[in-house]
């Protein structure tokens, strides 16, 4: 019980009998085994590659949703496996965005991480899907190119 996090230590306190402890210690952590993280695996690898006109968020939320899955198995997913998962997902449009993100973390030395490049990419959709009308139109950007 030791080596637990505070958030599982508090969902296994109130059981009156330590037999009654160990089976939800059992109930809870038995899910984890090889053929379920190999499907996980299977399901991270094999994200459907998003069309050009695909829902970004999306992605996020299955992968996201993917990760949740691992850490409640205690198997954690590297953040490479997660930036992997999500560059094969995307479209090839993306691929100079995604590029630059991971030489600039090359040339910082620093790691790429996961929620800087969903970030950097939601920042991409977000701008090829505003529509120009929509804009405020004292932005001066938007108003050297929409006339009043």
């Amino acid at each position: 019980m030791c080596n637990l996090p505070k958030s599982d230590i508090d969902e296994f306190t109130g059981h009156q009998y330590a037999s009654s402890l160990w089976d939800a210690v059992v109930e809870k952590y038995s899910r984890r085994s090889d053929s379920s993280i190999m499907e996980l695996q299977h399901r991270l690898y094999n994200i459907p590659r998003l069309s050009e006109t695909g829902d970004l968020r999306q992605l996020f939320k299955t992968v996201c949703h993917i990760r949740d899955e691992f850490q409640s198995i205690w198997e954690p997913v590297r953040p490479r496996e997660l930036l992997y998962a999500m560059s094969r997902a995307l479209p090839e449009s993306y691929s100079p965005t995604s590029q630059s993100f991971f030489a600039a973390a090359k040339q910082t030395k620093t790691t790429a991480d996961p929620k800087a490049y969903m970030a950097t990419l939601l920042d991409e959709y977000e701008g090829r899907h505003v529509d120009v009308a929509e804009k405020d139109q004292s932005d001066t950007v938007f108003a050297a190119i929409i006339p009043e």
